[in-house]
C-alpha cells in the first residue's frame, strides 16, 4: 500500500521542472521515510526532497533525512531514490552526477607528454 501511495505522489511531481525542491506534506514525508527504512537505510523523517528529473528507469529524487521532530537534516548523507511507475522504488547513497560520470566513463586524462594515452614523439 505504501508503495502505491509513494508512486502516486511521485507521479504527480514528475511534471515539475528538473531540480525542483518539493513542498513536503506530512503524509508524503512519513510514507517516503517508511519506504526508505524498508530499503535498509536510517531515515526517521524526510526533511528535503529535490526532484532531479527522470533517468532511464524512473523518476529520481534526492532525499535528505533527519531526526523526527527536529529541524536538523543530515545534509552530508543524502539518498538517491528512484521511483518507478509500477510502484516500486530503490534507494541508495547519493553520488553527484559528476562523480557518477567519472566512475562510468573511460579516462580522458592526457598521457605522459600531453596526448591522451601516449607520448609525443
Amino acid at each position: 500500500m505504501r508503495r502505491l501511495i509513494l508512486a502516486a505522489m511521485v507521479a504527480g511531481t514528475a511534471s515539475q521542472a528538473p531540480a525542483a525542491e518539493l513542498d513536503l506534506m506530512v503524509g508524503f514525508r512519513s510514507v517516503m521515510a517508511a519506504a526508505i527504512r524498508d530499503e535498509g537505510y536510517n531515515c526517521p523523517d524526510v526533511k528535503r526532497v529535490v526532484h532531479t528529473g527522470p533517468d532511464r528507469f524512473g523518476t529520481v529524487l534526492k532525499v535528505t533525512c533527519g531526526p523526527l521532530g527536529q529541524d536538523e537534516a543530515w545534509e552530508d548523507k543524502p539518498l538517491r531514490v528512484t521511483a518507478y511507475l509500477e510502484g516500486d522504488f530503490t534507494a541508495k547513497p547519493w553520488r553527484s552526477p559528476r562523480r557518477e560520470r567519472l566512475r562510468t566513463e573511460p579516462s580522458r586524462a592526457p598521457g605522459v607528454h600531453g596526448r591522451p594515452g601516449g607520448c609525443d614523439g
